[in-house]
């Protein structure tokens, strides 16, 4: 194995909030360490924003039904007033608590591009 060597430089002021998500799962849950996430997002009236995405996780502890998520989205979607969406990324950090089903996301974007939409932000 190649070994990189190189500075890490911490640039968490580069990212900005895009959406913040708690969902509630009923019924029978299945875990996937690894798996892909597809969906759509109704934004601000009629918009739909469709995703889909790439998600990695892993136990809090050894035994723990508490996952930590983080992942990676794309969008797509017709409505010009989130066009920019289809344009970038957003990366997803969050938590999944398997015993209640409860499952709480945080999306976020680069900077620049957040602020680049016809709006000036979302």
């Amino acid at each position: 194995m190649d070994t990189i060597q190189g500075n890490v430089e911490q640039r968490t002021n580069d990212l900005e909030l895009l959406f913040s998500l708690e969902l509630h799962y009923q019924g029978p849950i299945e875990l996937a360490p690894i798996g892909e996430k597809v969906g759509q997002l109704v934004g601000g009236g009629d918009g739909i924003i469709q995703f889909e995405g790439r998600e990695f996780a892993m136990p809090i502890s050894d035994g723990s039904k508490q996952w930590r998520v983080a992942g990676v989205l794309r969008f797509k979607t017709d409505d010009s007033r989130y066009a920019w969406l289809n344009e970038t990324f957003a990366l997803t950090s969050g938590t999944f608590d398997y015993e209640s089903g409860m499952a709480r996301w945080t999306a976020f974007v680069p900077r620049s591009e957040a602020g680049s939409n016809d709006q000036g932000g979302r």
